[in-house]
C-alpha cells in the first residue's frame, strides 16, 4: 500500500510535467510556498535533441523516482530540490547529478503508458532540511475529499520563470 501511495503521489506530481505554451494555467490554483512540498524536485534532462524538464519526488537522500517517460535515453539528468523557483533557483537549493538511472525493466517508450517509473540514484546524498525531505508515506488511506498536490504553473514560460503551485483535486476513490 505504502508504494502504492508514493507512486500515486509521484505521478499526480509529474502529471502537468509537458509545457502546452503561454496560455497554460492551472485553474484555481495557488502558488506553493518553499518547503511547501520539500519531497518534490525539478529534473532538468538533457537528449540527443535537446533539453527537457520533469518533475520527481524525493524517496531518500539518495534516491528520487520520476516517470520512465522523463530519463528514458537522456544523455544528462540533474536533479533540482528544495526550490519552487526554478529560474532563479531559491537560496534553499539544492543541485545534484545522477549517477544510477535504473528503468522499469518492463518499459517501454512506445507504449509510454504502462511500466512507465523510474529511480535515480544521486551522485551525492541531498542534505535533507525543512526544503527538501523525501516524501511521505501514508500508513492507510486517508479518505477525504480533497488532495494537494504540486504541479508546474507555465504562465511565466517566456520570461524564464517557473513556480511550483499548489492545486486541489477531487478524490475519485470518494463517491
Amino acid at each position: 500500500m505504502k508504494l502504492f501511495v508514493v507512486i500515486s503521489t509521484f505521478l499526480l506530481a509529474t502529471s502537468a510535467s509537458v509545457i502546452k505554451g503561454p496560455g497554460s494555467r492551472i485553474i484555481g490554483g495557488q502558488y506553493a510556498s518553499v518547503g511547501q512540498f520539500p519531497y518534490q524536485v525539478y529534473l532538468q534532462t538533457e537528449f540527443a535533441n535537446g533539453p527537457s524538464w520533469c518533475g520527481a519526488s524525493i524517496l531518500s537522500a539518495d534516491w528520487v523516482v520520476t516517470a520512465g517517460h522523463c530519463v528514458y535515453d537522456a544523455t544528462n539528468v540533474n536533479v533540482v530540490a528544495g526550490t519552487i523557483s526554478v529560474n532563479p533557483f531559491d537560496s534553499t537549493a539544492q543541485i545534484r547529478s545522477v549517477a544510477q538511472i535504473i528503468n522499469h525493466p518492463q518499459y517501454n517508450p512506445n507504449s509510454p503508458n504502462y511500466n512507465d517509473i523510474s529511480l535515480l540514484r544521486l551522485s551525492s546524498p541531498l542534505s535533507l532540511n525543512y526544503y527538501i525531505w523525501p516524501v511521505p508515506l501514508a500508513d492507510k488511506y486517508e479518505d477525504e475529499d480533497e488532495l494537494s498536490i504540486p504541479e508546474k504553473d507555465t504562465r511565466e514560460i517566456h520570461i524564464n520563470e517557473d513556480f511550483v503551485i499548489r492545486s486541489r483535486i477531487s478524490n475519485p476513490g470518494k463517491a
